[in-house]
């Protein structure tokens, strides 16, 4: 682990008992470099293919409740 990923949890550790705790809102806080560039495009393409296929999805299910 690095240096940068011990003290993002480091901060969110949490207990005085000798028990440590870290909550799953804590964890999703932690940021996560991601792999390499040319990923992180490939999931922005498919994120905005997504959501075009989700807007002409609606527009479609309008249209079709509005003739019924």
């Amino acid at each position: 682990m690095s240096d940068y990923g011990k003290k993002q949890i480091i901060r969110y550790i949490n207990g005085s008992s000798g028990q440590v705790e870290i909550y799953p809102q804590d964890i999703a806080r932690i940021w996560v470099k991601p792999e390499k560039a040319y990923k992180v495009k490939n999931v922005a393409a498919k994120f905005r293919d997504a959501c075009d296929s989700y807007k002409k999805f609606t527009q479609e299910i309008k249209k079709a409740l509005s003739s019924v």
